[in-house]
C-alpha cells in the first residue's frame, strides 16, 4: 500500500517518499492441514479436552516466521471465524491494542511479576483473551478472541499455552501466565 501511494505522491510531483515499514507482506492466508501436536500450526498446542480438535475444521492461516501479524482463524463461516489466535509481532502495530490491554475482563498477569518488574498485562472474558507482552523488540500481542462467550473454556484453556509457546518462538520468553480464578 506504500509503495502504491509513494507512485501516486510522485505522479503528482511530490519528491518525499513515505517510508515503508515492513519490507514484505506477508503470504496471504491459506486453509492448512494440521498435525496433532500443533494447533493453529503452534507446535506443542493443543485444543483443551480429549478429541476435540474434530470439532474445528481445517485452520486458516495468515503469515510465517518472518510476518509482523500470524493469524490462525478456526470454522470460518462467510469470512468470519468462530474462534482466532493472533499475535502482533510489530510493535507499531501491537500499540493498536493497548487500550484492549487494560480493560474489559478479568485481569491477567505475567507469573512472578511484582511491583518491581511487570511484564505485560492483559485480561480474560467469555469471549476473548488478550496479553500484551513488554519485549526486548517492544510491545507484542497475544490475543485469542471466539464469535461468542460459547468458546470461553477453550480460551482459558488455550491462552497461558498460547502466550508461552509464541513468546518462546519469538524471542519474548519464557512468559508464562497467572490466570484468574475460574
Amino acid at each position: 500500500m506504500v509503495k502504491l501511494v509513494n507512485d501516486y505522491m510522485a505522479e503528482r510531483g511530490c519528491d518525499s517518499p513515505i517510508a515503508d515499514p515492513t519490507p514484505r507482506l506477508a503470504a496471504p492466508a491459506r486453509f492448512t492441514d494440521e498435525e496433532r501436536t500443533a494447533f493453529c500450526g503452534v507446535e506443542g498446542l493443543r485444543l483443551p479436552g480429549r478429541d476435540r480438535e474434530s470439532r474445528y475444521e481445517r485452520p486458516l492461516v495468515t503469515g510465517g516466521t518472518a510476518a509482523p501479524v500470524r493469524t490462525c482463524d478456526r470454522d470460518v463461516l462467510f469470512g468470519h471465524p468462530r474462534l482466532r489466535l493472533m499475535t502482533v509481532e510489530d510493535p507499531r502495530l501491537a500499540v493498536l491494542y493497548q487500550g484492549l490491554s487494560y480493560d474489559g475482563g478479568r485481569r491477567v498477569t505475567a507469573a512472578g511479576d511484582g511491583e518491581g518488574q511487570v511484564r505485560g498485562r492483559g485480561f480474560l472474558r467469555e469471549d476473548m483473551g488478550l496479553f500484551q507482552a513488554s519485549c526486548q523488540t517492544g510491545d507484542v500481542t497475544f490475543l485469542i478472541r471466539a464469535a461468542n462467550g460459547g468458546r470461553a473454556a477453550d480460551i482459558r484453556g488455550l491462552l497461558p499455552r498460547y502466550v508461552a509457546l509464541e513468546a518462546d518462538r519469538i524471542g519474548c520468553g519464557p512468559l508464562r501466565l497467572s490466570l484468574p480464578k475460574a
